[in-house]
């Protein structure tokens, strides 16, 4: 929800955030990737729920991407 959020208030263009993560701009969007992958993850645990094994390693990766893309919009 907080990426969601973040880039609607960006002004980067979509209904979703699959959308907006789609049409964003890498030349804008340094951290793209890492957003891209981090939601990635989050759907998985979403729609596989118990059936998703996420790792410590795969949890503490996926923060870290999302603390990045937060910081290079000075979310945090």
């Amino acid at each position: 929800t907080i990426l969601d959020v973040l880039m609607e208030k960006s002004g980067f263009p979509g209904d979703t955030l699959g959308e907006r993560l789609k049409n964003a701009d890498p030349g804008v969007f340094r951290n793209l990737k890492f957003a891209k992958e981090a939601h990635f993850v989050r759907n998985r645990i979403a729609h596989e729920g118990s059936n998703f094994v996420l790792t410590e390693r795969e949890a503490e990766q996926t923060i870290k991407k999302y603390e990045e893309t937060f910081r290079e919009f000075d979310y945090i």
